[in-house]
């Protein structure tokens, strides 16, 4: 049936079973979820509203910051670039042909619950019918969506069937992201009731153990799964932290590309985290302030998808991951992760990954470091910290790994599953 949406949009779903008509659209027997395949349709009358919208913005003003400061938008982003996107959004990007896209995917929506609130969790799948199929769970973070993974997706679909691929892919919205559930307005939600969700989406669609992935936000709650839950056997990460007093770095004996990581972490540290700060403590303020206004997306998350990448993603790509935040009116929501995580004072402890427990569990951990991730801490550095049994340092790619770089990244993956998945039995 199809029915009228709270994201501004209208969803088509099933009554359960798979109606997909994709090959990969076959979930494995055995699960106990509720499963409801689903495509978005955007309303009409909310893409005529944003076109209003962006046809009655007045012209910036050019100021030193935005029109004569260095070109890398250091001082944030470039009225010239504002302008020119402005007119791709009005005359030549079309979000059916994006809606058209993805909705040539499997998509499913469950009913899941934690701590006494209820949810409706959405997820983008690829399910294999080879029997020796790895469960993956690969988690997007801030400012991406499950938008991200479409190109691994599609590089996965032109390369096996379904009888061939190697992995079940599962890419779930975070909470408050996309076409999942918003956080509870009255009670704190954090990455580790993520975690809990997506153990119970994982074990609920009949996998007994999987392995986690994650880049941002979803590095975190990649970890946390690692950390807290049995049945994930082993962590990939495209981001990883670790402890490390960042004014007093020993460079002395670090490669040209050690150096090089090393300095663009002090610099990300020393000018790059207003945005984080601003998230985790006048989430409400930032949340209306960008969140009302197309505009305001564009430049504020715009900005990030300039200054984090290596090469940029399309102004398309772009387009579509603003247009989804305006669409289904979550960028406030997606703030949530950010105010339940340090510099917060509503921080708490237990939710934030522990490295040292990661490391007692014993479950084998992979690290992939590219050229200009936001902050490239080196593989060395998390030595003694996990059990890292697998890593790689890449010459290209940014923070958004699988968009930049999809290829790179599942060569990544499969070799890390080659030392990881056959290391599970023993934990």
């Amino acid at each position: 049936m199809a029915e009228q949406s709270k994201l501004g949009g209208t969803e088509s779903r099933g009554s359960g079973g798979h109606t997909s008509s994709s090959p990969f659209a076959k979930p494995p027997s055995g699960g106990t979820l509720k499963l409801h395949p689903f495509q978005y349709h955007a309303n009409q009358a909310d893409l005529d509203r944003l076109m209003r919208k962006l046809n009655d913005v007045e012209d910036i003003p050019a100021t030193y910051e935005n029109s004569f400061a260095p070109e890398d938008m250091e001082l944030g982003v470039r009225k010239g670039w504002m302008e020119e996107m402005l007119q791709t959004w009005k005359g030549g990007y079309d979000w059916r042909k994006t809606e058209e896209e993805f909705n040539s995917f499997p998509h499913y929506t469950t009913p899941l619950s934690t701590k006494g609130h209820n949810y409706t969790v959405h997820f983008m799948a690829l399910f294999s019918q080879k029997k020796d199929a790895v469960p993956v769970v690969m988690t997007h973070g801030w400012p991406g969506s499950f938008l991200e993974f479409i190109p691994i997706f599609k590089l996965l679909t032109s390369t096996y069937t379904p009888q061939t691929l190697p992995i079940h892919l599962i890419c779930p919205s975070l909470i408050g992201f996309g076409f999942s559930s918003p956080p509870p307005r009255h009670d704190r939600f954090n990455n580790l009731d993520v975690a809990d969700l997506w153990d119970q989406l994982m074990r609920g669609l009949g996998f007994s153990s999987y392995v986690a992935q994650g880049g941002d936000i979803g590095s975190f709650v990649t970890q946390l799964l690692a950390q807290k839950f049995d049945a994930c056997k082993a962590i990939h990460v495209n981001m990883l932290r670790v402890p490390l007093d960042y004014n007093n770095i020993d460079k002395s004996n670090l490669s040209a590309y050690d150096r090089d990581c090393a300095d663009r972490l002090q610099e990300f540290i020393a000018t790059e985290f207003a945005y984080r700060n601003e998230h985790a403590t006048k989430p409400g303020t930032i949340g209306i302030v960008v969140g009302s206004c197309p505009v305001a997306l564009l430049a504020w998350i715009g900005e990030k998808y300039i200054r984090w990448s290596d090469t940029t993603p399309t102004p398309t790509q772009i387009l579509d991951d603003i247009t989804l935040y305006y669409l289904t009116r979550t960028f406030a929501t997606s703030l949530t992760h950010y105010w339940a995580a340090p510099p917060s004072r509503y921080a708490l402890p237990e939710t934030q990954p522990d490295l040292p427990a990661i490391k007692k569990t014993g479950k084998p951990v992979g690290y992939s470091l590219f050229k200009k991730e936001i902050t490239p801490f080196l593989p060395e550095w998390a030595e003694g910290h996990v059990n890292l049994v697998w890593s790689a340092k890449h010459d290209k790619g940014g923070h958004f790994a699988a968009l930049e770089q999809p290829e790179l990244l599942w060569e990544d993956l499969q070799a890390f599953l080659k030392v990881a998945w056959t290391a599970k039995s023993q934990l």
